[in-house]
């Protein structure tokens, strides 16, 4: 996993009745965008009206932008192994205590600030006609992101896959690539993703008949996005880093790797570590 941008805070409990907290704190600058760079130089006024932003819509924008960020906050909980004596907790006198293994929740805290270089992301938006809405993209780790004012809602028309219905609020996809988290199949390491990836690396024609369209792209193929055009994807291609809004604990790799690098200064967990999907999980007494 690339690394996101924010700040990390580990914050230790002191009863043996609580969890640790992990908090991922991301601060956004959101840049109005007043006229689309797509609109013609032949539109009409009432088009270009349509396109600016009204204080009252750019409040709107920004309340629907928090309740976005919101998604992510406390999706997750790290489960220490028994051997992580550095998170386990006491509650009593040596003599007659007992020993408890708190987990470490999964917080993300976010922030709007007033200028670009009080924010961890310059977030461009883009006043856009009702029901135009960006495609999930790959925001790369050293850049800001782009959205349209329609991507903090469900889409009107939500995307039919084997007969069923996938939608996605793009800004919370988007908020996930900035967690430093690539589309599900990266994520997954899929034989597919792989393969799309190793295609556009070495330049090689994509595979034959009309499957090959789903291997296009490399990072963006929508093999990456989970999607092969088989039923059977359904599961991963529903992920938030995919083309739905679901997500799994393959999801919580953001908090695992800060863990990792703000405890041990290293890129992954150590041995043993699990994942829970879920706002809380009982510390364990061991």
């Amino acid at each position: 996993m690339r690394s996101g941008r924010f700040d990390i805070r580990l914050k230790f409990c002191g009863s043996a009745l609580d969890n640790h907290i992990l908090e991922l704190t991301m601060r956004f600058y959101l840049r109005q965008i007043t006229v689309s760079e797509f609109v013609s130089s032949t539109a009409g006024i009432k088009e270009l009206e349509e396109l600016q932003w009204t204080e009252a819509e750019w409040a709107e924008f920004r309340r629907k932008f928090k309740l976005t960020c919101d998604f992510w906050h406390r999706r997750f909980c790290l489960v220490p192994p028994r051997s992580a004596d550095e998170f386990s907790i006491s509650d009593g006198p040596i003599f007659v205590s007992r020993k408890y293994m708190p987990n470490i929740e999964c917080h993300f805290i976010y922030d709007l600030v007033g200028k670009a270089e009080d924010a961890h992301w310059p977030v461009k938006v883009t006043k856009a006609k009702k029901g135009d809405q960006s495609f999930p993209s790959e925001t790369g780790p050293l850049q800001g992101a782009d959205l349209s004012s329609n991507d903090t809602d469900p889409p009107d028309k939500p995307r039919k896959l084997a007969g069923l219905s996938v939608m996605q609020i793009v800004a919370a996809h988007e908020i996930g690539h900035m967690l430093g988290q690539p589309h599900v199949g990266q994520i997954k390491n899929t034989a597919a993703c792989v393969r799309a990836l190793k295609i556009e690396r070495d330049g090689a024609p994509p595979p034959d008949g009309e499957d090959g369209r789903y291997f296009i792209g490399g990072a963006g193929a929508s093999v990456c996005y989970g999607w092969s055009g088989n039923a059977s994807d359904l599961p991963i291609a529903q992920n938030i880093m995919g083309l739905g809004m679901s997500v799994d604990g393959d999801n919580a790799i953001s908090w695992r790797n800060a863990l990792a690098k703000v405890v041990w200064d290293r890129s992954e967990l150590p041995d043993g570590w699990t994942t829970v999907v879920g706002a809380y999980r009982n510390p364990r007494l061991l």
